[in-house]
């Protein structure tokens, strides 16, 4: 009665035929194939909408900065981080008088490396075993 209520039929289980398995999706390669393919099909999504922003506008102006500072968030960096980049493009922009998207390229990279540098320190020696690194 259950099964009728759902929609299936009520045959019993020696009439119905023998399904063929259902081909496995699971994704090949070893973890860390799979993560650094992840990796990299986000690096080249980045990049790419970066260069779209970048090549559709001539003059950098806020509006492109909030575009870029949105590119920014949906690719993980953070809100905070982004805000943060985004806020020294801006003072960059005002002093130095940032024209081109090229100019705004070569900027963008010295402040993402500027954040990546400030908090970069080497993994601890374990001393003990077993040795256990835990990424998130």
């Amino acid at each position: 009665m259950l099964s009728s209520l759902f929609g299936k039929s009520a045959k019993p289980e020696s009439s119905k035929t023998p399904e063929s398995p259902a081909p496995d999706t699971r994704p090949t390669g070893s973890l860390f194939e799979r993560m650094k393919q992840a990796v990299t099909r986000t690096r080249d999504g980045l990049q790419d909408k970066i260069d779209d922003i970048l090549s559709l506008t001539q003059p950098i102006d806020t509006a492109t900065l909030e575009q870029l500072e949105t590119t920014l968030i949906a690719a993980d960096i953070g809100a905070t981080t982004a805000a943060e980049i985004i806020q020294q493009l801006r003072l960059q922009s005002v002093r130095e008088q940032i024209h081109n998207g090229a100019e705004l390229r070569k900027r963008l990279k010295a402040e993402l490396m500027r954040v990546l540098e400030s908090v970069q320190k080497p993994l601890p020696k374990v001393t003990t075993t077993p040795e256990v690194i835990f990424m998130v």
